[in-house]
């Protein structure tokens, strides 16, 4: 059982009860509030209902959402990322793309960036919630909390109906709450970084009408004044863009204050009689803020999202790292998890963070600077993200890797963000998709994502006819059924013995497209773990491997030996 706590930027409070297949000890009521509590009625206590804490989205974050079983609704409200249309002279000019794509294929079915707006994210995950018999409840906080040997003690208020105060007991906490968060303050982890006061840009929401819905429409340039209108999910049906506002002769203060000095000030940098704006539904000022603490975790509480650092908008990396930390927070506090695997959110998650902050403060840099940054680089997609250095992840490739990361202490691992086209899969990286396979139990045609899900892992037997697997399918008995899934993938000669029907699937890789991407020819790979979040945690050649792999992520009680 997991809760959630987080204050809305209206100022009012809610709490989300959220249900997750690894913890089932506490009891609710049926409206959902929670009963008297003793020690442990909790597994985690999330703190903060955003998409961090309820788990733009990026290639990577569609394929979690596919994993998450909530990528076609998030998809259906969204649009892909338009062109960039820069006005010349008050004349359209020529479109760019915003960010460079790479083709879709077999192993990367998503290439595309998608535009998502947060609130609409995280009204698909608490439909999904709700969908649990799970509802939000308003006007609750946290105001303090306390770290014992095993568990969480937290105070809370619920201020609905007169002020009402609670204890809840759990075995972890999770602050997603924000930059200016309780959780991170309360630990006093440090918050290392910079404010660029110098450096401010107005946006809102606005009604904008002569100009088309097919492109990201941009006026004037750094350094001289310039604003965007951007298409949201509602230009269609209402005409709302997302408006962005900069330059040396633009008075930010008085354009959130003084709409028809906002409206000048569009109308001369645009030059462009068609344009005409409506209604300004909302305005603020983004002051750039770059900052990170030095470790995630302390205890028994992880703080996750923007409670961890916070950074330039630019590259659109912010709520796709989120959701990323989400699922990293999940893996390692499952009841399940081993000391390890707890140690390993700030080992894996503190490098991509680093180097995100580098590379989208790059790129603000040069925005700022009249130097062009359109089209972003392709590894923004986050699909070369990867934790080769991780101490949990083992196989081919990544020994090395281990010791340099071990004797820097974490600060020589590699780029957690690029790696090269076609270079060789390895263990720590993003686990590919494989599509036309087909089940041999069922009839169906599936591909791997259908397959791979974050409440378990999902180990992969690949057959060649040369490999006796009679005795590795029992082996994983002492694991919980729920932790893990298997699957058995043939290549020729498919059929479904004794041993098939053992596993949960059997599938004929008719196309050979998992085979190519796990198990390249004259690899003596034949057997491959994919971590709940999507992340290959093995690249094995035995069952023996297994038995080391696990012993890493799970607590002793689950270990195979």
């Amino acid at each position: 059982m997991v809760v959630s706590l987080a204050q809305n930027p209206g100022g009012i409070v809610q709490r989300t009860s959220t249900k997750e297949s690894f913890a089932t000890n506490c009891v609710l009521n049926p409206k959902g509030s929670l009963a008297p509590m003793s020690t442990h009625a909790l597994d985690v206590l999330v703190v903060g209902a955003g998409p961090t804490g309820l788990v733009t989205a990026l290639p990577r974050t569609l394929e979690i959402y596919k994993f998450l079983g909530v990528l076609d609704e998030m998809k259906g409200p969204g649009m892909p990322m338009p062109d960039l249309l820069q006005y010349v002279d008050s004349k359209p000019g020529k479109a760019v793309p915003v960010q460079l794509c790479q083709e879709e294929s077999p192993a990367y079915p998503e290439r595309i960036p998608w535009l998502l707006g947060q609130d609409t994210a995280c009204r698909v995950l608490l439909k999904h919630l709700r969908g649990f018999g799970i509802e939000v409840e308003m006007s609750t906080e946290l105001y303090h909390f306390e770290q014992r040997e095993d568990h969480v003690t937290a105070s809370i208020i619920k201020a609905k109906n007169g002020i009402q105060f609670e204890k809840v007991n759990a075995k972890y906490l999770v602050g997603a709450d924000g930059g200016k968060g309780f959780v991170r303050k309360s630990l006093g982890l440090s918050f290392v970084g910079e404010t660029q006061d110098d450096t401010h840009v107005l946006v809102g929401e606005v009604q904008a009408y002569g100009i088309d819905n097919e492109h990201w429409h941009k006026f004037g340039g750094a350094p001289q004044d310039s604003i965007m209108l951007r298409p949201t999910d509602r230009s269609d049906s209402e005409h709302v863009f997302f408006l962005s506002c900069t330059g040396p002769n633009f008075d930010l203060k008085k354009g959130r204050e003084d709409h028809n000095y906002l409206r000048k000030f569009v109308y001369d940098v645009a030059g462009f009689p068609d344009l005409r704006l409506g209604e300004i539904e909302a305005i603020t000022d983004y002051r750039l803020n770059i900052r990170t603490v030095r470790n995630v975790r302390n205890s028994r509480v992880f703080i996750a999202g923007d409670a961890a650092y916070v950074h330039s908008v630019t590259g659109g990396q912010g709520m796709n790292s989120s959701v990323m930390d989400a699922l990293e927070d999940s893996l390692a506090s499952k009841g399940s998890a081993s000391d390890n695997l707890l140690e390993t959110y700030t080992i894996e998650r503190l490098p991509v963070i680093e180097e995100m902050l580098e590379r989208t403060t790059t790129i603000l840099e040069k925005t700022f600077k009249a130097v062009s940054v359109w089209p972003s680089p392709v590894h923004l997609d986050q699909l070369g993200v990867n934790y080769r250095w991780s101490p949990i992840v083992i196989g081919d490739g990544v020994e090395n890797l281990h010791v340099i990361a071990e004797e820097s202490g974490g600060m020589d691992t590699g780029s957690s963000y690029i790696i090269d086209r076609g270079e060789a899969l390895r263990p720590g990286d993003r686990a590919h998709d494989a599509y036309g396979l087909l089940d041999l139990k069922t009839g169906a045609i599936k591909r791997l994502f259908d397959i791979f899900g974050v409440e378990h892992h999902t180990i992969l037997f690949f057959v060649d006819g040369h490999m006796d697997f009679s005795s590795f399918v029992p082996s994983l008995g002492r694991i919980p059924r729920e932790l893990i899934q298997t699957v058995v993938l043939h290549r020729s000669g498919a059929s479904i013995s004794d041993l098939d029907n053992s596993t949960d699937f059997v599938l004929y890789d008719s196309g050979g497209h998992a085979h190519a991407a796990y198990r390249p020819e004259a690899s003596s790979r034949s057997i491959v773990i994919i971590r709940p979040d999507g992340v290959v945690g093995a690249l094995l050649g035995d069952m023996e491997g297994v038995n080391k792999y696990f012993s890493g992520v799970l607590s002793p009680t689950f270990q195979l030996t």
